[in-house]
């Protein structure tokens, strides 16, 4: 008996697919399937796409089963081909019957040519519309695929739902019915997920027309109300040169309106008329939003006689081992001090070899530790130590369960100080999320990583300002120990302003 030759073809586009399902199988082949999808690339990034279709040489009807063969004559002969996708004047699809077919054989109505003609777009039909199929369609979104408009008037493809026929019905007049399968695929092909770069670039658009938006409402009121910018052009250029730069980094309106407004209560009308006077008043009052904890430049011993210990916390991917390293080789190499480095990030294998790694440079003892009481013997191990620093593993910020697992460890080790990692290069909605879900630690400092990468510091300001915790050290690249310093408000603000990391 003969077989149905089945194969899958693979291109770029679907007019390649089917030039090779037709140059292999024939013109008279049988499209079974269709799918399209992207291959390759990193993180959503330069993927190709591909267009997947199984076809399969017209299949002969000797080979097919007697009482099956029958009734698929007798439905044939009894059924009228099925209606067509159109459009009419006015843009709205509809359904056209298509001309009479003579072909017998279900197989034969779907062919790479007849496939072709679904994926050409229906020209526009000027006058009257199409008339209506009696059958009900069930309707899809964005249909993918219409068949080019048919002259001729016929009766509507009974394959299609009837209001009162059963779900299976139609699923089995699809299996036998190669046509009626291959349309019910197309309509149900959504369109393909936006991938990260472009969710990314829209979020940056949006970002951009907000800003914009908030500048034409702040120079309407200038213009308009007493309670604009001034009463000068003078003054209004200078304080809408400040609003456009700090706009420009992203700094919240809320923000922008508390700074202007109390530069304009503090200064005179010819202060505020002169650019310098206001940038000058500017970086101290944005220095003074900023939080700034006071760290001693070498700790010693704490109160309560233990080594003062440090707890860095955060999600993943903020820079917590290399920042430890950094603190570690500044106490020791610096300031001379005894430091004993803990760590319990154990998720990451990397992660524990690269502090190990920096532990051997400097010349200090590592202990890795499993479990809460296994932080509480190393600690004690420690005694003796001047500093304990403590690298805990990162933690999504949505995962509750592992933050209540690290608070454990946390309050095994009994932290002096307990520094929430933050990256400034993050999205300022993500540092929001990870200080609230982060808050159940207890974290009373906040450590900002990663300055050199980020590309606007406004949210420096917003999140420093709504956290309400004192800023204790920053970091700005990844040399060990140079790039780390104490948070310092005067280099903040020009940072914030000037939007680069000034020397």
């Amino acid at each position: 008996m003969a077989s149905m030759n089945l194969k899958t073809f693979r291109a770029a586009s679907m007019a390649e697919a089917l030039s090779e399902v037709k140059r292999d199988l024939g013109p008279d082949a049988v499209i079974l399937h269709t799918k399209t999808y992207r291959e390759g690339g990193l993180l959503g990034m330069g993927a190709r796409l591909v267009v997947e279709v199984t076809a399969a040489d017209e299949a002969d009807a000797g080979t097919l089963p007697r009482r099956r063969r029958a009734a698929r004559q007798a439905a044939a002969a009894s059924r009228t081909p099925a209606a067509s996708f159109t459009e009419d004047g006015g843009g709205v699809a509809t359904l056209e019957p298509p001309r009479s077919s003579a072909r017998s054989n279900p197989a034969d109505g779907f062919t790479p040519a007849r496939f072709e003609a679904l994926h050409q777009p229906a020209p526009r039909v000027p006058g009257n519309p199409a008339p209506k199929a009696t059958g009900a369609i069930e309707p899809e979104p964005k249909p993918v695929s219409r068949a080019a408009p048919r002259p001729e008037a016929g009766p509507a493809d009974p394959s299609r739902a009837a209001p009162g026929e059963k779900p299976d019905a139609r699923e089995h007049a699809a299996a036998d019915d190669p046509l009626a399968a291959a349309r019910s695929i197309a309509t149900r092909v959504r369109p393909a997920p936006v991938d990260r770069v472009a969710r990314e670039t829209l979020e940056d658009e949006i970002r951009s027309i907000k800003r914009m938006v908030t500048q034409v409402l702040r120079h309407s009121r200038r213009a308009t109300g007493p309670a604009g910018w001034g009463p000068s052009d003078a003054v209004g250029d200078a304080l809408s040169e400040l609003d456009s730069k700090l706009s420009a980094q992203d700094v919240a309106p809320d923000v922008i309106e508390r700074l202007i407004g109390g530069l304009r209560d503090e200064l005179s009308e010819s202060e505020l008329a002169d650019a310098g006077v206001v940038r000058t008043a500017a970086l101290r009052r944005i220095g003074a939003m900023l939080p700034i904890g006071s760290e001693p430049p070498a700790p010693s011993r704490a109160a309560d006689g233990r080594p003062t210990t440090i707890a860095l916390l955060g999600p993943t991917g903020v820079g917590k081992t290399t920042t430890l390293a950094k603190l570690a080789a500044t106490h020791k190499l610096r300031h001379g001090r005894k430091v004993g480095l803990i760590t319990s990030d154990t998720y990451r294998i990397a992660a524990v070899e690269q502090l190990r790694t920096y532990a051997n440079i400097i010349g200090l003892s590592l202990k890795v530790v499993l479990t809460p009481d296994e932080m509480g013997e190393a600690c004690e191990a420690f005694a003796a130590c001047d500093v304990i620093l403590i690298d805990t593993a990162g933690r999504s910020q949505h995962d509750t369960d592992r933050i209540r697992e690290l608070r454990e460890f946390v309050e095994a080790a009994r932290p002096h100080r307990r520094h929430l990692v933050l990256s400034a290069a993050a999205q300022e909605a993500v540092m929001l999320a990870a200080a609230d879900r982060f808050g159940a630690l207890g974290p009373d400092r906040l450590l900002l990583t990663k300055l050199d990468e980020a590309v606007r510091f406004g949210p420096v300001l917003n999140v420093a300002s709504r956290v309400a915790l004192p800023l204790g050290y920053v970091t700005s690249g990844q040399e060990v120990p140079d790039d780390i310093e104490p948070a310092n408000a005067d280099r903040l603000a020009r940072l914030i302003l000037d939007g680069r990391v000034s020397a």
